[in-house]
């Protein structure tokens, strides 16, 4: 993932969104944070199945929304799966203290119910009336048929010698597989149209949730715009500060494991405070700050070695260097072209929205033209 032979797609995706949704607003305030989502689902889709969605496609619409509503159902999920006390923090993180289920006593606030969210969520004798429950439905049955259509379409147009796809690849290998006779239960056109989503999912909302950090933070910081106008490359102290996975992706032990005295049973789940690195404050001077400059003194090879916004060792980010070039290559092209800056009497929250994606606070952004 990740190759310059996707950059020439990516920059027709930025042009493509500068014309539809720059151009016609210059100098007016505008909210970035779907469309921008678009663009980046966009460029994924170059590398997944070799094109790109219209702006203005009514099917491409409804599944950016469906999208936007199953990952944040996921979240919710996730939280309810991995922090199950969160049930009892204020506000509702899990999207189950409004919520009824039904047992033999009636209906009861699921709130009250002495026994764990896991045992809920698996239990089929309980009628679970849970929003996230209800919208990811919703949206997976969306979300899934586009992607078996897109599956069928690849299926029709396969051609061994000239593959330049990942669902190209993917089916190749199926096919290879069930040549040689072999029963395969992963080289599946359901795994096909899953993979397919989670690639979606790994490199459209991160990818367009740091440009919108960035932007951000430019608006907040003009004197730092000005800086980086001259000289782009804040890409890597946005990464660090906005702190895009808070605590990345639950992984789970294979085999028991020993840290600091403690005993880590086999097949429990691991997640990471990664704020714990990224604002480290023995390693960042006043991590707190948009401060591009700190790559330039001091240990910078420790700096960037503890920048691991994407995940550290084996189980890191698979599209890594595919979400760093498309990011460089959107707010390069966006620093090049426009000013940023916040509607007048705006000030700038750059506290974000935890979850799964630490995003920022929606805003509405003016971009004006440089000469």
């Amino acid at each position: 993932m990740g190759k310059s032979s996707l950059e020439p797609q990516i920059m027709h995706e930025i042009h493509a969104y500068i014309d539809h949704f720059i151009a016609p607003h210059i100098g007016q305030p505008i909210k970035i944070s779907s469309s921008i989502m678009m663009a980046t689902a966009n460029a994924m889709s170059f590398m997944i199945h070799g094109h790109r969605k219209d702006y203005t496609d009514a099917t491409f619409l409804l599944w950016m929304k469906q999208f936007k509503a199953s990952f944040k159902a996921t979240t919710k999920a996730a939280i309810s799966k991995n922090i199950p006390f969160a049930a009892y923090f204020p506000g509702d993180l899990t999207g189950e203290k409004d919520c009824i289920y039904t047992d033999v006593h009636g209906l009861v606030p699921i709130h009250k119910i002495e026994v764990s969210n896991s045992f809920l969520l698996m239990n089929v004798d309980l009628l679970i009336e849970l929003d996230w429950v209800k919208a990811n439905t919703e949206a997976l049955n969306v979300l899934i048929p586009e992607a078996m259509k897109e599956v069928e379409a690849c299926k029709e147009s396969l051609n061994p010698n000239h593959m330049t796809t990942y669902i190209d690849k993917f089916l190749y290998h199926a096919q290879k597989e069930q040549a040689a006779g072999r029963s395969e239960k992963i080289f599946t056109d359901g795994n096909a149209g899953m993979t397919m989503m989670h690639l979606y999912g790994a490199g459209t909302e991160t990818t367009s949730t740091a440009l919108r950090w960035a932007i951000l933070y430019m608006c907040a910081y003009p004197d730092a715009q000005v800086k980086v106008q001259q000289e782009i490359d804040n890409a890597i102290e946005t990464l660090r500060l906005s702190d895009l996975s808070p605590i990345g992706l639950p992984h789970t032990l294979e085999n028991e494991y020993m840290i600091e005295g403690k005993k880590l049973p086999a097949g429990c789940e691991l997640m990471i405070n990664m704020a714990s690195v990224l604002w480290d404050e023995k390693v960042f001077e006043e991590p707190e700050k948009f401060k591009p400059e700190r790559y330039l003194s001091g240990d910078v090879t420790l700096k960037k070695s503890r920048t691991i916004a994407f995940g550290i060792g084996r189980r890191a980010c698979l599209g890594e260097s595919a979400a760093r070039m498309e990011l460089s290559l959107f707010f390069t092209t966006f620093m090049q072209k426009f000013r940023v800056s916040l509607p007048a009497g705006h000030v700038p929250n750059i506290n974000g929205i935890c979850s799964i994606v630490n995003e920022p606070v929606d805003y509405q952004v003016i971009f004006t033209e440089r000469h």
